[in-house]
């Protein structure tokens, strides 16, 4: 595991992320669904947001709910924004930069656990 200096700590990591893109004209209805149909690849991680490969596009202002497991921590599930996407290599998979939207604070205390941060708020 290789540790990036960034804005924030950064961990270059590979592990499975679900996650639900939510749609303005159907919400209510999505947030009540429980459900993450998609399946993405995390590529690194930080306390702020990630980085990951999906098989399917998603563009710059989607937002979505997503879930993964912290390493040694459990399951963590936040909502979230993509602030940039761009297709690797053109036709393949779309490569994003997701920015976590205040999540809740049990699970924003496991990433800030992982990243070995004080867990004060």
């Amino acid at each position: 595991m290789y540790l990036e200096k960034r804005k924030e700590n950064r961990v270059l990591l590979s592990l499975p992320v679900q996650f639900k893109i939510y749609h303005l004209e159907c919400l209510l209805d999505e947030v009540k669904e429980d459900h993450l149909e998609h399946k993405a690849q995390i590529q690194d991680l930080s306390v702020g947001g990630l980085q990951v490969l999906s098989a399917i596009r998603l563009n710059e202002g989607d937002v979505m709910e997503l879930e993964m497991e912290i390493p040694g921590k459990g399951n963590a599930r936040s909502v979230a924004k993509v602030v940039w996407s761009h297709e690797v290599p053109p036709g393949g998979s779309w490569q994003c930069g997701i920015h976590f939207i205040p999540v809740y604070e049990k699970d924003l205390t496991h990433l800030k656990e992982f990243f070995g941060m004080d867990s004060g708020f």
